[in-house]
């Protein structure tokens, strides 16, 4: 409600006249007999939180722009011309005949107004208030006939409400204040929220596999502080830094007056990079601090790895990796980094001239939403089966007996496109996907996939499998991660390459050497071991994770009892070798070459 003297002082200032400009000590308001010009004057609210003036970003003298800023911090807020920046002249703002906002330069030109209708005689003023809400009022009746909290550019302060195609548009750079490529805003049909890129192209959204993937007191602010908001919908606070931010920790309260007051110092940035951020101002601290940002990182962007690209930050320096059994769309531009493209099938499922297919089971996954809920499957075994008899089904997930509509529960399936996948998430799902044996088979003497590693003959996770001489290796299987073994240590695998017979390797910083060192590494590797390492610095890590490459030597004839050992590698025999021991040796004329028998003319 605003207050009834607004129309009091409006006719105070007529009866007193008030100059024609106002002077360098600022007001909090001007009138249809008063402007603000650019030669340093400002309004000021009441209790000296914001101010509006004329601003040159970085220094640049050329371009001004009309904009309102903390006034303590100098962080601007709101900008009225930020497409139309004065050019070589001084601008000024005034309440016009018709009653209209006018900004304009000293020639006429105009660089923004209002488009109010009135009528005569007409009585308004502009003022500032403390919340750094820019309104322009009837001087008659005190009503708000606009305000910058409907039209802001990148910031949302609060009070303000994300609702009637509500939208927050980033500023081009840090340094300049033209509309920027990403817009926030909240989609009306389903209400939630996204960032949209060149207004176009879905960067960002809220919704994520089920859950609203935005921190409550971010949502709370957006909403205008509404009671009727659901808490469990969103992302638990304690998700952030809430032994540093008192006011976290205290209960969110319905009192609307109360709820403003705790909000006071904070701020809602969509920023240039594409980032929706919420800041903090705790007194006694100089700076704004950043609490929460959405996207987080580059796998919480919009589709960030495609179809059947599953994003992993953990991965070497790249985020996105296809599924077993699935291949980059486009590998070129795969290979550089943009991974929109997404991934496709070596092989297709339900072939009758294939090998049978199989699932993969993929640990703590996250994936965009399913396409049905089978209510009859009530157990594993049948969701299993449910997907194996639809040649249409990619993916399923059994959550336990479903008692309600929750994703968590029941069985879950895909049968269009598998998107948004994450790998390592700890309120992730156990994933199962569809894949031809065929994709994955590479020898017959292939150790178990582990989780979404394939582990390639001659490497060995048992006495069952691979070659005992590589036997370094161990599965997780609660958690599908894939282990190597080394001076009574385990590092985890972060991803294989058979082509190139090398993995990688992540070591904690706190136990890794600097990666440029010549000596005293984490890894020695006897003479007799068939490992080397090929990169210490595998990639330039931005956390106490530091990644190492190591490769594998090629491995001697497969080991064997009987001639069936050997139905693997083609045109061998199972023999006894130079080692006394009884191996898959070439035929004559052939030569043992990467895991193959090659025949002498093609040596």
């Amino acid at each position: 409600m605003q207050p009834p003297s607004f129309s009091l002082i409006f006719f105070v200032l007529v009866a007193l006249g008030t100059s024609q400009f106002l002077s360098c000590v600022a007001m909090d308001n001007i009138t249809s007999i008063s402007r603000l010009q650019d030669d340093g004057s400002t309004l000021m609210s009441a209790g000296k939180i914001f101010e509006l003036g004329f601003f040159s970003p970085d220094g640049n003298d050329v371009e001004t722009y009309l904009g309102i800023w903390y006034y303590l911090r100098k962080t601007v807020v709101w900008v009225a011309n930020r497409d139309k920046p004065i050019l070589h002249s001084y601008g000024y703002l005034s309440i016009g005949e018709d009653g209209n906002l006018k900004l304009l330069d000293e020639m006429g030109t105009s660089y923004f107004n209002t488009t109010l209708e009135s009528s005569s005689p007409v009585n308004r003023m502009l003022k500032l208030l403390d919340s750094g809400n820019l309104v322009l009022i009837d001087g008659s009746s005190g009503n708000i006939l606009w305000q910058s909290f409907a039209e802001p550019t990148d910031t949302f302060l609060p009070g303000m409400s994300m609702d009637k195609g509500l939208k927050l548009v980033s500023w081009w750079d840090s340094g300049n204040p033209k509309t920027g490529n990403f817009t926030f805003e909240q989609d009306q049909e389903n209400r939630l929220y996204r960032i949209m890129e060149r207004s176009t192209v879905v960067h960002w959204e809220s919704d994520q596999s089920g859950s609203i993937d935005l921190p409550y007191f971010v949502a709370f602010l957006l909403s205008n502080f509404s009671p009727s908001l659901d808490r469990a919908n969103y992302k638990p606070s304690n998700a952030y830094k809430t032994n540093i931010y008192k006011w976290l920790r205290e209960p969110f309260t319905s009192n609307y007056s109360a709820a403003l007051a705790k909000y006071a110092n904070t701020r809602l940035l969509m920023n240039s990079s594409g980032e929706i951020q919420f800041y903090i101002k705790e007194e006694g601290v100089p700076e704004w601090l950043l609490v929460s940002s959405e996207p987080q990182d580059a796998c919480k962007v919009h589709l960030p790895c495609g179809n059947f690209g599953s994003c992993n930050l953990k991965n070497g320096g790249r985020s996105c990796e296809c599924l077993l059994g699935f291949e980059p769309v486009h590998p070129d531009t795969w290979n550089t980094g943009d991974f929109k493209s997404g991934c496709r099938r070596t092989l297709e499922i339900c072939n009758p001239n294939t090998k049978p297919h199989t699932f993969l089971n993929l640990k703590l996954m996250k994936a965009g939403k399913p396409d049905f809920l089978a209510a009859s499957a009530n157990s594993e075994n049948l969701c299993r089966q449910g997907c194996l008899s639809n040649c249409n089904c990619l993916a399923y997930y059994f959550g336990g007996p479903s008692i309600t509509d929750n994703l968590e529960q029941g069985c879950s399936m895909w049968t269009s496109v598998l998107t948004d996948l994450q790998e390592d998430i700890d309120r992730g799902h156990n994933l199962s996907f569809r894949v031809a044996v065929s994709a994955i088979e590479t020898t017959s003497r292939d150790c178990q996939t582990c989780g979404k590693h394939i582990i390639p003959y001659p490497l060995s996770t048992g006495p069952n499998c691979g070659d005992l001489s590589y036997h370094s290796f161990t599965c997780n299987d609660s958690r599908g991660q894939l282990f190597f073994l080394m001076l009574n240590n385990s590092y985890e695998v972060i991803n294989i390459n058979k082509e190139d017979r090398r993995f990688v390797i992540q070591v904690n910083r706190q136990r890794a050497e600097n990666c440029d060192a010549r000596s005293g590494r984490v890894l020695q590797f006897s003479p007799s071991m068939p490992f080397n390492v090929t990169n210490w610095c595998y990639n330039e890590p931005l956390t106490s994770i530091q990644m190492i490459e190591i490769t594998w030597k090629p491995p001697p004839e497969p080991i064997c009892n009987s001639l069936k050992d050997c139905r693997g590698w083609p045109d061998s025999n199972c023999s006894t070798a130079i080692d006394k021991r009884k191996r898959c040796l070439c035929n004559p004329n052939y030569k043992w070459n990467n895991l193959k028998c090659i025949s002498g003319a093609n040596i």
